[in-house]
């Protein structure tokens, strides 16, 4: 009998979780929240070794667990290291029941509705700016709305260059597009 139909962890010896429904991303939301926490005991580990505590690091983030959606600047994987560094959670996938904090620097307004008002929607800076100050700011200030963007930048590759929007207002730049574009070719073929 092929393989094929047959599905994982039927409740026998070494069943792996996998046979129920929605097994698959349990596991896969087990495994990243070991490695978080892998990460951070082989970094405090590392700074032992090498004595670089030269200050007791405070878990500003203690009891929050974010979310990122989005772009963000500092990237996501910098608000991860942020958290892990300083007492929070970090969750790769959104759980009502898990986060505590969801982090954007902009929604669509359905999402930021139906996230608010009962949850917590903040820029970036949040996070940067409890830093600096070196304790939880209050969320407040900080709250994503709708219809207000946060004023971050969006990323440089979705900028057009400034030769590029100039040579937009020129009359033969939709041919000249056409004869360079490799998806126009494509298409013609």
């Amino acid at each position: 009998m092929s393989g094929r139909g047959r599905r994982r962890g039927r409740g026998g010896p070494g069943d792996d979780g996998w046979g129920e429904f929605g097994g698959y991303m349990e596991a896969k939301k087990s495994k990243l929240a070991a490695q978080f926490e892998q990460e951070i005991s082989s970094d405090e580990a590392d700074e032992a070794a090498s004595g670089d505590r030269a200050e007791h690091i405070r878990p500003i983030f203690a009891g929050v667990c974010i979310h990122v959606d989005g772009y963000t600047e500092p990237p996501a994987h910098e608000l991860k290291r942020l958290m892990q560094k300083y007492g929070g959670r970090y969750a790769h996938y959104y759980s009502r029941a898990e986060v505590s904090h969801t982090v954007a620097s902009q929604l669509a307004t359905s999402k930021l509705k139906a996230l608010q008002p009962d949850r917590i929607v903040v820029t970036p800076r949040w996070i940067t700016d409890s830093l600096k100050a070196g304790k939880r700011l209050n969320e407040a200030p900080y709250r994503l709305r709708v219809g207000k963007e946060a004023p971050n930048p969006p990323p440089p590759s979705c900028s057009p260059s400034k030769g590029a929007s100039a040579a937009m207002g020129r009359p033969e730049y939709i041919g000249q597009f056409y004869a360079n574009s490799r998806l126009h070719h494509i298409s013609a073929w």
